[in-house]
């Protein structure tokens, strides 16, 4: 298995927009991020099992993740438009989030992983052959093939991207629900055209356990580095 290193940087930005000490908000008491670190396991949903440190129970969390945007490809009124979206979507989704950044390798497992089976394929065909001159074709093939697999396992450690999350919190599972749905037809509205991926407040992706368990990870351990 080829090493896939995380990076040392994990930023975090809380976002609590609610301000009126409203039933709900009293009792998830959203004031830092240690009770989403010490979540105590996923539900059947996928959903984050938070302990309530105040009253008996549980409350939820789900993570999402948010999609780039190419600004250099943006005009200067399409930027107005994304930030004009962004604005709206501020003030239209009064729940608690909180955004999440971090500063993560490149990931090319795929393209390791595309290499790897070439290098196979061409390890296997020489040892089934007879023949001298194929089997030095496939000897060759095959250092190409670890020459593009080192190549990106480099990239990984020298490339960094930034990728985003947004953390949503319920004291249920149907509020949640309802929360992420919310989320993501606000994201998806734009300024003054209706839906426009380009423009639009913010684009959100469901994410799978495993993705969510990694992210945990890195806020976990910052300094780590994960096979």
């Amino acid at each position: 298995m080829i090493d896939i290193r995380i990076a040392k940087e994990v930023s975090v930005i809380l976002k609590n927009k609610k301000k009126v000490n409203s039933p709900e908000t009293s009792n998830i008491r959203i004031d830092n991020i240690f009770p989403f670190l010490n979540y105590k396991r996923f539900d059947e949903n996928g959903y984050l099992v938070l302990p309530n440190r105040f009253e008996k129970g549980n409350y939820y969390a789900d993570i999402l993740s948010v999609e780039g945007k190419n600004l250099d490809a943006l005009s200067h009124a399409e930027r107005i438009e994304l930030l004009t979206s962004w604005g709206n979507f501020n003030g239209q989704f009064l729940d608690d989030i909180q955004l999440i950044s971090s500063k993560f390798p490149t990931n090319t497992e795929l393209q390791q992983s595309y290499w790897g089976k070439k290098y196979a394929t061409w390890r296997d065909r020489a040892a089934n052959t007879s023949d001298e001159l194929e089997r030095g074709q496939c000897r060759i093939r095959m250092h190409l093939c670890m020459t593009y697999i080192t190549q990106e396992q480099q990239i990984e450690t020298k490339l960094y991207n930034y990728d985003f999350c947004m953390v949503f919190f319920a004291n249920s599972v149907s509020k949640l629900k309802d929360r992420v749905r919310t989320a993501k037809e606000l994201g998806m509205s734009s300024g003054n055209s209706g839906v426009n991926k380009a423009t639009s407040a913010v684009i959100l992706h469901d994410m799978t356990q495993s993705a969510k368990e990694e992210v945990l990870f890195k806020l976990n351990n910052p300094n780590a580095k994960m096979k």
